[in-house]
């Protein structure tokens, strides 16, 4: 007689962020667009400090509501999170970095190479701010996330 009962009808499969992540990424990069066109043609005279925050804290804004989106997410392995934050980053670091190289080049200036220069590093110190305020702040919301589960 056949089992009734068959074990592989009971496993779920693991579960899969990658589409959920997707669509954050390319929600990442319209923010990033959204927000250069305003800065070029809305706001003339943007406030270096606000202008600071707003990228620094778009991002982490992005990645909480990345992870918030769906539970399951907070359970994933750290491995897989730190490359999901890490693919977020890239997206807003790498439109940011061409939307003003860009700006640079189209833009009559005597230094088009130092500006540029200039634009990489700050891309980079950036990039990697961003990612480590992500890192911290999804570790600390999992955790708080892991033990409220745990006492459920």
């Amino acid at each position: 007689m056949q089992d009734l009962l068959n074990e592989d009808d009971f496993i779920q499969p693991p579960y899969k962020p990658w589409p959920l992540f997707r669509r954050f990424y390319v929600i990442a990069i319209a923010q990033v667009i959204v927000l250069q066109l305003c800065i070029s043609f809305l706001i003339k005279d943007a406030n270096g400090i606000l202008m600071f925050l707003i990228y620094v804290l778009f991002p982490v804004i992005t990645a909480v509501w990345m992870f918030t989106s769906n539970t399951a997410t907070f359970l994933l392995e750290r491995k897989i999170k730190i490359i999901g934050l890490l693919y977020l980053i890239l997206c807003f670091s790498i439109t940011n970095l061409l939307i003003n190289s860009a700006k640079i080049v189209y833009r009559p200036t005597e230094f088009v190479f130092l500006s540029l220069w200039q634009q990489l590093l700050s891309g980079v110190f950036i990039f990697f701010l961003q990612f480590g305020l992500c890192v911290f702040v999804i570790f600390l919301i999992s955790k708080v996330i892991k033990s409220k589960l745990k006492q459920a």
